[in-house]
């Protein structure tokens, strides 16, 4: 009886613990929000359009080895942007981000320049 009890305490503790937790990116599909930011600027980078995947491809061997590199495919990625693309005020959102992110990047590369 004690043993059981103990054993529905544990997993009260262990469920409470689990629901409280707060992450710092919100996960929209498989991906983070930071992550699949981080992805999709990466993907810029490299001179490949990340909205423009067919559902489908394969042979991208920048955006594949991308993907490798960040733990990723680009399954998960586009599914991810569909999550995104469902909520148009929540892409726009993203997509800020993600202007504002390059720009803050020109930036320190432009004062480093000048330093």
């Amino acid at each position: 009886m004690k043993t059981r009890a103990l054993q529905i305490i544990l997993f009260l503790l262990l469920l409470g613990n689990t629901s409280c937790r707060k992450s710092d990116s919100p996960t929209i599909g498989p991906l983070s929000e930071e992550r699949f930011r981080t992805v999709y600027i990466a993907l810029l980078d490299q001179g490949e359009k990340p909205t423009a995947f067919p559902p489908d491809s394969t042979g991208h061997s920048r955006a594949d080895s991308i993907f490798r590199a960040f733990g990723t495919s680009a399954n998960e990625f586009r599914q991810t942007a569909e999550s995104f693309r469902t909520d148009p005020r929540r892409w726009q959102e993203f997509y800020e981000g993600v202007v504002k992110s390059l720009e803050m990047r020109q930036q320190q590369r432009n004062t480093a320049k000048q330093g």
